[in-house]
């Protein structure tokens, strides 16, 4: 006697899989079978129950309702065809080329991999939309935070002044590589020398510019955060922007 939890059941040597038997194959023919895309339907329409189940028993169950529904389709359908098709799941044996039913075991494991995954597909999906929904706060939020910004006057005018700076260092930096750029052009010895040692003070002077320069953006950096702090209403703007992005994305 077969069995029927662990092994498989030989079938008919004039066996062909019917329009509700599951192939357990890979490959595009098996796919394309009636049996398993009315299996995939039947996966889908339990995922939902699936997918609220708070026990082993009762994705257990819902795992046992899939094989059996699986089983009578295909045993009515055998009936109707005088006995030589259907078998529920099966799987053909490439040794012999001839097809077998699997066992519970095989089935319900099926059965359950399908369900996880589809599962899966749901989370990535839900991850997928979140992770787009998040990027969109987030930009909208910038655009507004910078049109804030933009209008609170004292924002403005060290912004002004940063500008200002930056285009000073560019300036600054132009007027340094263009004149040790002159002093290495002279050939006599002399007037190398004197290029190394201008040089030289070249790399002072720019290091020492740098320093200031860095140290005007902390020092505006600080300023502007602190009139953050300052600004209960510049905060509650800002509160109030992420709040309805946030919203109006969700809806």
């Amino acid at each position: 006697m077969v069995n029927k939890k662990s092994k498989m059941t030989p079938l008919r040597y004039d066996f062909i899989p019917g329009p509700y038997d599951v192939i357990c194959a890979k490959g595009k023919a098996a796919k394309s079978h009636s049996g398993n895309q009315f299996f995939r339907q039947l996966i889908q329409h339990a995922l939902p129950v699936y997918r609220e189940a708070t026990s082993k028993f009762e994705k257990s169950m819902i795992v046992s309702e899939v094989v059996d529904e699986v089983r009578s389709r295909a045993s009515s359908e055998k009936k109707n065809i005088g006995g030589k098709q259907g078998g529920g799941f099966v799987k053909r044996n490439t040794s012999d080329g001839l097809y077998y039913e699997v066992g519970d075991h095989f089935a319900r494991e099926k059965v359950g991999q399908s369900l996880r995954d589809g599962l899966s597909a749901i989370y990535k999906s839900s991850a997928r939309a979140k992770k787009q929904r998040q990027k969109l706060v987030s930009q909208g939020v910038a655009d507004e935070f910078d049109r804030l910004l933009k209008r609170n006057s004292f924002v403005t005018r060290r912004m002004h002044t940063l500008s200002s700076t930056a285009a000073t260092s560019v300036e600054h930096q132009l007027l340094l590589q263009a004149s040790s750029a002159s002093s290495s052009d002279n050939e006599e010895d002399d007037h190398n020398k004197n290029s190394n040692n201008t040089n030289s003070n070249n790399d002072d002077d720019d290091e020492s510019y740098d320093n200031q320069v860095n140290a005007i953006f902390s020092q505006t950096n600080l300023e502007i955060l602190e009139a953050f702090k300052k600004n209960s209403d510049l905060v509650d703007q800002f509160a109030e922007v992420e709040y309805s992005h946030k919203t109006s994305v969700s809806v």
